[in-house]
């Protein structure tokens, strides 16, 4: 994906916006998951403290509401993107897969699609 490699030339800072978020989700969506995923249902940008990103949502109830909340800053659009995807991983555990969302074996079985889009898909970013 030609748009992933103009990233990692990119170092500097990066600020998110709710458009960008959802401009990446439709990148991603499409080239990684087929469009299997539908939108999540809310973006949150917000100080996080230590943490990047993550999808909350009812486990209890079928087809609750997912939201993505996303840290205020970050330290490349690269690293944005890496954590956008990781997060719809997350994403396709529950909603595709049914299951629990944890970095198990199911989640770790699309690193080698990342990896062919030009993202690493670890536990941690």
């Amino acid at each position: 994906m030609h748009l992933i490699k103009s990233l990692h030339k990119r170092k500097e800072k990066y600020i998110p916006t709710k458009k960008q978020a959802k401009k990446w989700f439709d990148i991603l969506n499409m080239n990684i998951f087929d469009n299997q995923l539908t939108p999540f249902d809310k973006i949150q940008i917000k100080d996080m403290g230590i943490w990047w990103a993550c999808v909350t949502c009812d486990n209890e109830a079928p087809y609750a509401p997912m939201h993505l909340l996303l840290n205020n800053d970050f330290q490349s659009e690269l690293q944005f993107v890496t954590i956008i995807g990781h997060e719809m991983v997350h994403k396709w555990q529950i909603q595709i897969n049914g299951d629990t969302g944890s970095h198990n074996k199911h989640f770790f079985s699309w690193r080698t699609k990342f990896n062919e889009n030009g993202l690493e898909l670890n536990r941690t970013v």
